[in-house]
């Protein structure tokens, strides 16, 4: 990766820390990971660029998808990533004020997941309600988007993490089919 290109990032997601791409992207960054505070449990690790360009990549050992564990030689994988709407270069060219339906369009899958709790009590850190819909595909892993709008405009956040199959027990508590 030569520049910063969130469609490209977001492709990253499940990869060991060790990936070439992902070395690349943190040398983009211009970041000595050797430098960032771990957790003191399990050498987890977040690269929080948020205030600077609106970006945060997660390092975690827990495997999730079939692709860590087939990559797995221990270590830790890209688990989670964030573009706060302050970033420039948000995943398939998404605008902070576009719509749901332009969303659609630019990632070209529809939500088909949201929050069961939808959200007085998920307040974001200025307690502005926030509103989640999630794109949970297995080409696309789990793409969700936080809202300040119910109706699904102006855009909070995006979260990327690995693919996990929401029909199970546990998600099942947390998230509900998408309906219009």
């Amino acid at each position: 990766m030569s520049e910063l290109n969130g469609t490209e990032i977001v492709k990253l997601v499940g990869l060991p820390e060790t990936d070439d791409r992902i070395l690349d992207l943190i040398e983009l960054l211009g970041v000595d990971v050797s430098e960032i505070e771990r957790s003191e449990y399990n050498d987890d690790y977040t690269i929080d660029l948020d205030d600077e360009l609106g970006l945060m990549l997660s390092f975690t050992n827990t495997i999730i998808s079939p692709e860590q564990e087939k990559n797995s030689i221990g270590g830790l994988f890209l688990n989670d990533i964030a573009f706060y709407e302050e970033c420039t270069f948000l995943p398939f060219e998404i605008e902070v004020e576009g719509t749901l339906e332009s969303i659609e369009e630019k990632i070209g899958l529809k939500a088909n997941y949201r929050d069961i709790v939808d959200i007085p009590e998920n307040a974001d850190e200025d307690d502005i309600p926030t509103y989640r819909l999630h794109w949970v595909y297995k080409e696309l892993r789990w793409f969700s988007i936080q809202f300040f709008e119910p109706i699904f405009t102006e855009l909070a956040s995006i979260h990327v993490m690995p693919y996990e199959n929401p029909n199970t027990e546990s998600y099942k508590r947390i998230v509900k089919p998408f309906e219009r």
